[in-house]
């Protein structure tokens, strides 16, 4: 009798917690998250980084929210597998590099449409598993892209960025991401 109750308790706690995993968001805010340790104030700068950037391209009204969180493999995997509520997702470049190949992404390659991506970026053109054809998936964040660059900060690691084909805003995340990653000599 004891055991059944057992039972009963952990299915409807594992259904619960399931459940919850589940994400219907159709918020109006860009989420960025990035998987490198900031100080407060480095995530405050970027948050205004973007927003100025945002300003910049027309979009003033676009809701930015910039999450920190640190390095967490099982974290992200359960960002990416639960539908999570993220446009763009900032970690370490060897963890996510391995992520390319497994499909589930947007396609960055018109960032630079009508141009060359900057060099460097070719590692990260990988087969679509759906496609069978060749698609830029993610942009590597170095000491010299933009969003480091101006705001004088270094990243830890290097980091590389990605949308994942869940994103409630391909557009607005595609010009944040680009924004972000712009090399400045």
């Amino acid at each position: 009798m004891r055991r059944k109750r057992l039972h009963l308790i952990i299915a409807c706690l594992t259904i619960f917690i399931l459940a919850s995993c589940v994400s219907e968001d159709t918020s109006s805010e860009v989420v960025v998250q990035i998987h490198e340790m900031m100080p407060t104030e480095a995530t405050e700068q970027v948050q205004s980084f973007l927003e100025e950037s945002a300003a910049a391209e027309g979009a003033e009204d676009t809701n930015i929210e910039v999450q920190v969180f640190p390095f967490n493999a099982q974290k992200i995997t359960v960002e990416i597998g639960a539908n999570r509520v993220v446009d763009v997702i900032i970690a370490n470049e060897d963890y996510l590099s391995n992520l390319l190949n497994q499909g589930g992404l947007v396609s960055l390659d018109d960032l630079y449409e009508g141009e060359e991506p900057p060099e460097g970026w070719a590692p990260y053109v990988r087969e679509d598993p759906e496609t069978n054809e060749s698609h830029l998936f993610g942009v590597p964040l170095t000491k010299d892209s933009a969003v480091f660059k101006e705001l004088g900060l270094t990243p830890g690691n290097p980091l590389l960025a990605i949308i994942p084909q869940f994103t409630n805003h391909p557009e607005d995340a595609k010009m944040l991401l680009k924004a972000m990653a712009e090399p400045v000599e």
